[in-house]
């Protein structure tokens, strides 16, 4: 296979910059505004005072006290994103994106159109360019793992991002029967899927890079992680990655969650929180025909440790209250250890987040469940044709009544904090 892994430069932070030209060549960091608040992206004037993507806000206005902090616009991203789909679409049909400003794309049966890998990558960085005036690296590898890795080597310097302006310095291409040898020269921090967790616990028995692997046996590494865990470290110390791009793949869960300024001390605070999570995740279901049979809700204490709780309904459904009932009762039942006999959380509650999976495609016309309503629930059908006219604050649970407002949770919204 010959894949290429396309990497939007700065993203977030270069969309701002190319919508508003008044902050070329200044700081500018988008993400949590709050004290809670993570970077989600940021240009390299900022990075060159240390600040990172996934950095608290806190440290970064440390780091930069000048920087001009912006909180994000999902919907302008997502439409950006949407224009470089059509970008890549237009070298092959077989893209699957990772996230709104990543995606792997299949070029090995267009070679004859369109040239070699390089000359591929370097037609793709030009129209990027031309058509979005934004910046994109470009990684080349037989697989999915080596293009992944290639693109992070493709990136420019943080102090002379400007150096790297020219289409072919904008990309690393690991050449067919190199990639051990590509791979073995690198920290396994460096790899894609593998966790700090993990790299820690390796590193404690001395193994920091690939070509560390070497050292010990397969059955070693087994001992210490999980067979899957074990395998995944075996194909990277052979390069090896059999994965194809799955360009039409549809979602296999979709999520939402919020990041709170203040911990969440009390249950029924909680309780009150998940009628605007599933109303976000509803519209997206909806929007998408789609129905889910397991919900899963996640928190995370001020700890930052991480709890996710599921339960798997006995049939796919798109009904907002039993997804609403559902949710709630695995807060009140699965997280009760949690919950003092006052109602008062045990751990404050620093984030909270909910998610469906087991998704499939929604019939129109279903089967009938002897003690249930239907799978199709027509009053979430109501509810989504409402919102989807007149915007999704037009309709929605009392619940989220606000200062005599409707106030639902828009993609995006809370995502860095």
């Amino acid at each position: 296979m010959d894949i290429l892994h396309v990497d939007m430069d700065a993203f977030f932070a270069s969309v701002e910059v190319k919508d508003n030209p008044e902050l070329k060549g200044k700081p500018v960091i988008v993400g949590g505004m709050s004290n809670r608040g993570v970077v989600a992206a940021c240009t390299y004037e900022a990075r060159s005072f240390g600040v990172r993507s996934g950095m608290s806000s806190l440290m970064a206005k440390k780091l930069c006290p000048q920087a001009i902090f912006l909180p994000g616009r999902y919907s302008r991203y997502s439409e950006i994103s949407r224009e470089l789909s059509e970008i890549l679409n237009s070298f092959s049909p077989y893209v699957e994106f990772v996230s709104l400003d990543e995606a792997f794309i299949d070029v090995t049966h267009g070679h004859k159109i369109f040239g070699t890998n390089s000359e591929i990558a370097k037609a793709l960085i030009r129209e990027v360019k031309t058509r979005l005036d934004l910046d994109c690296c470009v990684g080349i590898g037989s697989s999915k793992l080596v293009a992944k890795i290639a693109s992070k080597k493709a990136k420019p310097t943080i102090s002379s991002p400007n150096t790297a302006v020219g289409a072919a310095r904008r990309i690393y291409e690991v050449l067919p029967g190199t990639e051990i040898g590509f791979m073995s020269d690198l920290d396994l921090k460096e790899i894609w899927g593998i966790g700090p967790k993990t790299v820690a616990k390796l590193k404690s028995y001395g193994i920091v890079k690939v070509s560390d692997l070497d050292k010990v046996t397969p059955e070693f590494i087994e001992s210490l992680m999980k067979t899957a865990g074990a395998q995944w470290l075996e194909n990277i110390r052979n390069a090896r990655d059999d994965r194809s791009v799955e360009s039409e793949s549809s979602a296999k869960s979709i999520s939402v969650e919020t990041t709170y300024e203040k911990d969440i001390t009390e249950c029924d605070a909680i309780l009150n929180e998940i009628p605007k999570l599933v109303d976000n995740l509803m519209f997206r279901l909806k929007t998408n025909n789609l129905s889910t049979r397991t919900v899963t809700v996640k928190i995370k204490d001020n700890n930052f440790k991480i709890y996710t709780r599921s339960h798997t309904l006995s049939y796919p459904t798109d009904d907002f209250f039993k997804v609403l009932d559902t949710a709630k009762n695995i807060v009140t039942d699965q997280f009760r250890e949690f919950v003092t006999q006052d109602g008062t959380m045990k751990l404050p509650v620093r984030l909270l987040g909910l998610g469906l999976t087991g998704l499939s495609e929604s019939l129109e016309y279903s089967q009938q469940n002897l003690f249930e309503n239907t799978e199709k629930s027509p009053i979430t059908q109501l509810l989504f044709n409402v919102k989807s006219k007149f915007g999704p604050d037009s309709i929605g649970s009392a619940s989220l009544i606000k200062d005599g407002k409707l106030v639902t949770k828009k993609r995006g919204d809370s995502q860095w904090g």
